[in-house]
């Protein structure tokens, strides 16, 4: 009877102790956690700087594949000759002025090279997508983990104040006075069942 005694003192401070527990408040929304992990996750940058790299190798691709026109000028001044070497004359001077245009058309190289770039573009743009769909959902499962953890130390706790109660109980029980020539209601075998289940 001491032992069930000191076996019931024993599950009433556990019960107490488990009230002492306490847990950091976590009361952001699902909406700030995926907002914070989007702004604040190294991967993601390292991804969305690859696009924008990706974009910039694009659009220089896209510049060497433009129409090339350029103004050329050219001309020559020329003297009457003899001892005079500062004469110039306008008769023997010559001008020529043009203008030299290089069409898209031939440049195969460019081309393909921008049709590249097009494609990377595109590959990185759909990576960094898909890796932002996965930290959202990797974070929105960690939201929902972390919540039921949250409500499950709440349920054992509330779990291990009723053990605690039907330990006390059943000790009282065990530990009842008998009236001579009368047994127990429920049986000597059953009060230690009863112990024995409210124990675990």
């Amino acid at each position: 009877a001491q032992k069930a005694h000191g076996t019931s003192e024993t599950a009433v401070q556990a019960g107490l102790r488990s009230e002492l527990i306490t847990i950091q408040d976590f009361d952001m929304t699902q909406d700030e956690v995926v907002r914070l992990a989007l702004e604040n996750r190294l991967d993601l940058m390292n991804a969305r700087a690859q696009v924008m790299d990706a974009r910039r190798a694009m659009e220089v691709a896209a510049n060497r594949l433009e129409a090339v026109l350029n103004v050329v000028a050219a001309g020559d001044i020329g003297t009457s000759g003899g001892t005079k070497p500062f004469d110039f004359r306008g008769d023997r001077s010559t001008f020529r002025a043009g203008v030299q245009f290089t069409a898209p058309l031939d440049q195969v190289l460019e081309r393909n090279a921008y049709r590249q770039s097009q494609v990377t573009y595109q590959r990185a743009r759909r990576a960094y997508m898909e890796l932002e769909d996965r930290v959202k959902l990797d974070v929105r499962t960690q939201w929902r983990t972390l919540k039921v953890l949250q409500e499950n130390i709440e349920t054992a706790r509330q779990n291990l104040r009723i053990a605690a109660v039907q330990l006390d109980s059943s000790v009282e029980n065990f530990n009842a006075p008998v009236r001579p020539g009368q047994q127990s209601s429920s049986g000597s075998g059953n009060l230690g069942l009863n112990l024995l289940n409210a124990l675990q």
